[in-house]
């Protein structure tokens, strides 16, 4: 997650919390040259949390598929009801 751009600047792809993501968010601000001092402020890698978690990824693919198995049936079902003019 710490790629730096080849973009004039060198702004670097940088971890947010999410409390960062806002309308004061600046991408520019993130460069080779602050990346540094910032990992340093917030004295811990906000992506460390998920690679230690290692979630189970055929879990959750298979409840992102029953989630929408369900919404297709509900769109289906929708689908065949006639439809009355009030």
């Amino acid at each position: 997650p710490f790629s730096v751009r080849p973009l004039p600047g060198a702004t670097v792809s940088m971890p947010l919390n999410w409390s960062e993501v806002n309308s004061r968010l600046d991408p520019t601000a993130f460069t080779i040259r602050t990346a540094i001092d910032r990992m340093e402020q917030l004295r811990a890698d906000p992506v460390l949390r998920a690679i230690e978690e290692r979630p189970d990824l055929g879990a959750t693919l298979q409840e992102l598929s029953e989630v929408l198995s369900a919404q297709k049936g509900d769109a289906d079902a929708e689908s065949v009801e006639p439809k009355t003019d009030a």
